[in-house]
């Protein structure tokens, strides 16, 4: 296949998943046990930026969140807007709501951002005029995927070699760099990256969703952007700004990250996290 050749959609071979997930174990044997809820805050309170990063659903599941949280005046990728959030109506306001009944109030807020903010995922369209936008991109490439975590050695190119070995049909497959543990400080330059033979490996492959921990998948300092060209025009999603890839307890996880189903949607902040089996 060429590189720039468009793939027929991947999806997962008709099955469904049904079945009970099992409770992700550490290393030395115990059960994991979800800490204490972290709340949010109102615009303008100081909370903190590490999101939870378990959670547990009947006693059963082992939700890991790979995101990372969203707050006003966050660090943006270069070139882009900063995030600025506003309050349009405010619990403090309540002379504001009078259509309301006395003790009622509601916060209701605005959100200005670019679409590459946090972690977000790219839909064909981000790349190429006639791939498909968040209005026509099916659910079906986005979520309930079985995933497969390739672990790297940190900086610079990451090459064909890492995925030859590995199924990654109709998987979403997560590249571990650890880069994102430098968010906040230097994370915002070019370096781990995946090449263009890598990329083509996927295609082939027939990976339905690549996701990665830095912040480009592509090396910052090639214009010609491979990485995206060739996903894209293959319609494989891509997920940048993950965290917490080390997390992943298991081999076996099944990995979620939905947009809001936008018309000419292009790039948006997801809340992508994994399910541990």
């Amino acid at each position: 296949m060429s590189r720039y050749e468009a793939s027929k959609p991947h999806g997962l071979n008709g099955r469904s998943y049904t079945g009970h997930v099992m409770l992700c174990r550490e290393a030395h044997g115990g059960v994991s046990i979800a800490g204490k809820r972290q709340k949010g805050a109102p615009f303008g309170r100081k909370v903190s930026t590490v999101p939870r990063e378990r959670d547990t659903l009947d006693g059963r599941l082992m939700i890991i969140d790979l995101s990372h949280r969203l707050e006003d005046g966050m660090p943006a990728y270069p070139g882009l807007p900063t995030p600025r959030f506003k309050k349009f109506m405010s619990h403090d306001q309540p002379a504001q709501q009078t259509q309301y009944a006395e003790g009622t109030s509601f916060e209701i807020a605005q959100y200005e951002f670019g679409g590459n903010t946090g972690t977000y995922v790219d839909a064909p369209f981000h790349r190429h005029r006639t791939g498909d936008d968040f209005g026509r991109l099916p659910l079906s490439k986005l979520v309930n995927l079985p995933g497969v975590l390739v672990r790297t050695n940190g900086d610079g190119p990451i090459g064909a070699e890492y995925f030859r070995n590995i199924d990654v049909d109709a998987k979403a497959v997560l590249i571990r760099t650890d880069w994102s543990k430098r968010w906040g400080k230097d994370y915002f330059k070019s370096g781990p990256y995946v090449t263009a033979d890598a990329c083509d490996v996927l295609v082939q492959g027939g990976a339905t969703l690549v996701g990665i921990d830095c912040a480009n998948i592509d090396n910052m300092q090639d214009p010609a952007r491979p990485a995206h060209t060739i996903l894209l025009a293959a319609g494989i999603p891509i997920v940048e700004h993950l965290r917490s890839l080390d997390k992943l307890c298991s081999k076996n996880f099944r990995f979620f990250a939905a947009p809001p189903a936008i018309a000419g949607g292009t790039s948006f902040p997801v809340r992508a996290f994994a399910i541990c089996e």
